[in-house]
């Protein structure tokens, strides 16, 4: 499905044309490269993109923007249980979630209802 926040590829001369909008691509404003999934004929597929490159604008998500510089500003951290370096570490703030397959979640599930 294309839709206002999808995006999708055809083969080109030399490689490949994404069409469309991704508005979540985390930290593509600081990125050499950027992951952008996208849907080509026969699925979904990630691309590699220079976001410096001809046709893409990349801008920041105010709300999101603000809230990682807060965390930074404020120094919210976290410790690793039994790090032997005990050194603090940012809160690192991602508004996408970590894509797995169904079967990895399915033994995620397991787990967490293992210990409920």
């Amino acid at each position: 499905m294309f839709g206002p926040d999808s995006v999708r590829a055809e083969r080109a001369p030399g490689g490949w044309r994404l069409y469309g909008h991704r508005w979540y691509v985390l930290a593509a404003h600081a990125a050499d490269v950027v992951v952008v999934p996208a849907v080509i004929e026969s699925g979904p597929a990630m691309f590699l993109v220079d976001p410096r490159s001809l046709g893409c604008t990349v801008s920041g998500q105010l709300g999101l923007d603000l809230t990682r510089r807060l965390i930074t500003e404020n120094g919210v951290t976290y410790n690793v249980y039994a790090d032997p370096k005990g050194a603090d570490r940012p809160w690192a703030l991602d508004p996408l979630p970590l894509m797995i397959s169904a079967a990895e979640w399915r033994q995620i599930e397991q787990g967490v209802a293992q210990r409920a």
